[in-house]
């Protein structure tokens, strides 16, 4: 099929461009100025955060196409569904052959196909003895569609991991220099004493410090960056250990069970094999920000999902962090639908790919103009301090997780090896309609797993850049306040 390699083109590296060489970082130079920027200029932190920037644009765009192969998976599925009931009674007439090829033309369209991939002339669809075979040929030409999105899929969720690769060689160095920086600030502040000559001073760190348009006391910085530092723990710390592991294996353990089973699968069993997947360490995300605490619009779309397609969604959100911002992430833990349909088990792989992403957004659905001309009370050498020392813990989390994050990377590697195979022996399940509905479910879950492993990736690019954007800014600020003290 045209759109199967227009797939295979979009998607064609399945490694990383990067050496595994590169992992290593590099210590950060000796030498900084009094207020701790390095003074080789060309290995400053902020050129390791522009470069980071461009990687993490360019996450943000393979995560794109993953979620838009998966929507289109999602939907050729119930196309699937409709063309395996159709061949059952009698094969598809020429209407009916019409009515969803236009569908199917809408939803390959996507990925660079058209239905005349999958879908005769329709013409051939008006001779009654030929309808049976004609639909099966249809039937046959979806699931192998399906599974060249998969490889897509897979390929996309591999682009992610090889982007953020990137991605962390930067900003771990980045990491490194600004915990540098932050020490020389330190001691800088430590070492201040007499008054401040001025009292307010006009800052261009406003524009990525506000909250409300103004500049945060000094004490909200600092549990802001406590924050963001105890996030990037939480999401982070348990991922490298064989623990992790474990977690992904029992995920595939549960796809590999309903792939092998035989005879119908019952709801029951369906609900079992997704609690033992929901259970899983993989999906847990403990962040310190409250439950249910977004806008109205933010529990309006909540409650859409909720009543749409599962019966508990829960919103997980920050109040206005300083830069106009906010943290937040869905924990969904029981889905609606009935197993026959295929319509659970689509339902839960949707939930997969939203549940557990962590996203740092505006606060506000409105542009918020800064006026970085207005004057800001300066920061107290004890309170700049204070921040040196909450940046220097952040930016060790970093550096300790760069470290380990091959020991991740094999794990996600390993796990979707396996979930291959398990999505490739469910889609030879037999042709009755038990068969029919076990392929459909492992294809969806194994689906989600690759979403739940992307989610994971982006939630800590995103979360981290914050905190560097957040913890540059600051120190900045500090520096800034420190000049106007005298002895």
């Amino acid at each position: 099929m045209s759109f199967q390699r227009n797939l295979l083109g979009r998607f064609a590296s399945l490694e990383s461009d990067v050496p595994q060489d590169d992992l290593e970082i590099d210590p950060p130079e000796e030498g900084v100025d009094d207020t701790g920027a390095q003074l080789d200029g060309e290995n400053i932190v902020e050129g390791d955060l522009v470069e980071a920037a461009d990687d993490q644009a360019e996450i943000t765009e393979a995560d794109g196409e993953a979620e838009e192969l998966e929507d289109t998976s999602d939907s050729l599925e119930s196309f699937l569904m409709a063309a395996q009931v159709g061949r059952a009674q009698g094969g598809w007439n020429e209407r009916e052959a019409l009515a969803y090829g236009l569908g199917i033309d809408a939803v390959l369209k996507r990925v660079g196909g058209s239905s005349s991939d999958v879908l005769p002339s329709l013409e051939s669809f008006g001779v009654e003895r030929e309808r049976v075979a004609l639909t099966a040929s249809v039937e046959n030409r979806i699931k192998d569609a399906i599974m060249a999105i998969w490889e897509g899929v897979k390929r996309a969720v591999n682009k992610v991991i090889a982007f953020v690769r990137k991605w962390w060689i930067k900003i771990a160095d980045g990491a490194s220099r600004l915990k540098k920086r932050a020490e020389a600030i330190r001691k800088k502040a430590e070492n201040t004493t007499g008054t401040a000559k001025e009292k307010k001073i006009r800052t261009s760190t406003l524009q990525y410090l506000h909250k409300g348009k103004s500049m945060p006391a000094p004490a909200d910085l600092v549990a802001t960056l406590k924050l963001v530092t105890e996030s990037t723990t939480a999401l982070t710390a348990s991922r490298v250990t064989a623990g992790y592991s474990d977690a992904v294996d029992n995920i595939v353990k549960a796809l590999t069970d309903v792939a092998d089973g035989e005879g119908t699968l019952t709801d029951s069993k369906a609900q079992d094999a997704v609690s033992l997947i929901r259970g899983a360490a993989v999906f847990s995300i403990d962040l310190p920000i409250a439950k249910n605490k977004g806008s109205s619009d933010d529990i309006s779309r909540v409650s859409m999902t909720a009543s749409s397609q599962n019966n508990n969604v829960e919103l997980f959100q920050s109040a206005e962090l300083p830069g106009g911002r906010k943290i937040s992430h869905l924990v969904i833990t029981s889905s609606k639908g009935d197993v026959a349909s295929g319509q659970y088990g689509r339902n839960v792989a949707s939930s997969m790919r939203v549940a557990g992403k962590v996203v740092v957004s505006d606060y506000s659905n409105k542009k918020v103009e800064i006026d970085s001309s207005k004057e800001v009370a300066i920061l107290e050498p004890s309170q700049v301090v204070s921040i040196a020392d909450q940046v220097i813990d952040f930016c060790q989390v970093v550096v300790d997780y760069k470290l380990d994050y091959d020991k991740y990377e094999k794990h996600n590697s390993a796990a979707m090896g396996k979930a291959d195979a398990t999505l490739r022996k469910a889609n030879n399940q037999s042709d009755d309609a038990a068969g029919r509905a076990r392929g459909e479910f492992v294809r969806g879950l194994a689906q989600g797993l690759g979403s739940v492993i992307r989610n994971r990736n982006t939630s800590v690019s995103e979360l981290i850049s914050y905190g560097m954007t957040l913890s540059r800014n600051s120190l900045i600020f500090g520096v800034q306040s420190l000049a106007k003290y005298k002895d």
